[in-house]
């Protein structure tokens, strides 16, 4: 066995780097776990026992994840453009299936939302970012702002 050189730690590093935390019961993670990669968020509308009950399939470029419970999935992607297919799965089955194509970039994850909405079909969607959810709003109550000024100047009329 050699010692370690004179700078102290060996040239591989001190150790492995430290795990995050445990959450305790209630706490919400302050970020992602990865730097890079995919993060599936899977939600529904209305709740409804059968899916609440129910475990969730995700499709990597063909190959199949171990199935995991509803909430925030994270897989470690390499960067490129890669398929991604999310369904649950009922014995040889794929029910509620949605599937969308992304790119994953150097360092950045990518963020998917998978829901169940009140009125349609399951949907697998890249979640908006939030300066596009602010911009979204900002058009949204312009858009109030003008229909309502119209309508205040045809009644006074």
């Amino acid at each position: 066995m050699t010692a370690p050189p004179p700078g102290g730690h060996p040239s591989w590093g001190p150790g492995p780097s430290p795990l995050p935390r445990p959450l305790a019961f209630g706490m919400l993670p302050q970020g992602p776990y990865l730097s890079e990669g995919v993060a599936i968020m899977c939600g529904f509308a209305i709740f409804n026992p059968v899916l609440a009950s129910s475990a969730i399939s995700v499709e990597v470029d063909g190959y199949e994840l171990a199935p995991v419970k509803w909430g925030r999935i994270e897989v470690p992607v390499v960067p490129g453009t890669h398929r991604f297919r999310v369904f649950i799965r009922r014995g040889a089955e794929r029910k509620h299936l949605a599937e969308c194509t992304g790119e994953v970039r150097a360092g950045e994850l990518l963020e998917l939302t998978y829901m169940f909405p009140r009125f349609g079909g399951v949907q697998l969607y890249p979640t908006p970012t939030a300066a596009e959810s602010r911009r979204a709003l900002l058009v949204y109550f312009a858009l109030v702002a003008v229909i309502w000024a119209l309508l205040w100047g045809v009644t006074l009329l």
